[in-house]
């Protein structure tokens, strides 16, 4: 496993260092280079592209406006699009470090936020969904399935006190043993 992950880091970082820079400022012909572009809304890509999209590792800025400011991205991308592994940091302390597909959260992953909360488990299309425990900021921990955000299906709520409830769940409300 070492070896492997210590692999995907020099490929990675080989590929940032030989790269050859994006020349021209069509960005529709950028292939196979590493350039910076900054959109005419403020926001900033810093990476590789591939047939005139970002494709590989890089980082995506957002435009310093009120409902944004400081949300950036630094991960993998595949035609345009957010696609592997990526941390997003968003700009009132939440970030999420895991996997992604079609620009999502998709696969395995970690979310938490600055109020001390975290999830670790599966996502689906931005939402928690499929194995997963959420330790809320209080210390209660919720170890069990969900579906679109909710507690669904076999799950154990444990309190602070140690005290838990087994059993089913539907729509974050738990229906019994």
């Amino acid at each position: 496993m070492k070896t492997k992950l210590l692999t995907i880091c020099l490929l990675l970082l080989t590929s940032q260092v030989f790269a050859e820079e994006c020349k021209g400022t069509d960005v529709s012909k950028w292939d196979n280079c590493h350039g910076i572009f900054s959109f005419s809304n403020g926001d900033k890509y810093v990476g590789a592209y591939k047939n005139g999209k970002q494709h590989g590792h890089g980082t995506f800025t957002y435009h310093p406006v009120i409902n944004r400011i400081g949300n950036e991205y630094v991960g993998e991308w595949k035609d345009g699009k957010r696609s592997g592994h990526g941390t997003f940091t968003y700009f009132r302390g939440q970030k999420y470090v895991g996997e992604w597909e079609d620009d999502k959260r998709n696969g395995h992953g970690k979310q938490s936020n600055a109020k001390g909360w975290y999830y670790v488990g599966e996502f689906k299309d931005h939402l928690r969904h499929g194995h997963g425990k959420m330790t809320y900021a209080d210390g209660v921990i919720f170890e069990g399935e969900w579906k679109d955000d909710l507690r669904n299906g076999h799950g154990t709520l444990t309190y602070n006190n140690r005290n838990k409830k087994v059993g089913k769940w539907r729509n974050n409300k738990f229906i019994g043993e």
